[in-house]
């Protein structure tokens, strides 16, 4: 019963350490495809498509695996089933807001309140 135990604690460690590199990877090829993107936004129509081809991709397949693994051995750490649903999450849905970057309220504001002065006229 011990040894089941330690096993399952370790292999709990191992995937939570995995899914923090796997972070890591993923903040790391934000950081460095970021300029890249704002280069092309304009001019390709698939540019987030082209930017993010293959470390991006690798990184999801890679966390998917981690997760289909972590849920088929059986562990039952809500913990590290948070940190993974998390991570997907945030890969999936965070990354056009990570990469095209969030807009300035104060310019978004003003962009607003023009639209809404030209439609008066």
């Amino acid at each position: 019963m011990q040894r089941h135990l330690t096993r399952k604690i370790s292999t709990s460690i191992i995937t939570a350490s995995l899914a923090v590199l796997l972070c890591a990877a993923f903040v790391f090829w934000v950081d460095s495809s970021y300029s890249a993107y704002l280069n092309v936004r304009h001019t390709d129509p698939l540019a987030m498509i082209h930017i993010a081809f293959p470390w991006y991709f690798a990184i999801l397949i890679a966390l998917v695996l981690l997760c289909l693994f972590y849920v088929f051995r059986g562990h039952e750490n809500k913990l590290v089933y948070v940190l993974l649903v998390v991570e997907f999450s945030v890969m999936l849905w965070g990354t056009p807001f990570l990469l095209s970057g969030f807009p300035d309220t104060q310019i978004a504001l003003y962009t607003v309140q023009r639209q809404i002065t030209y439609q008066k006229f």
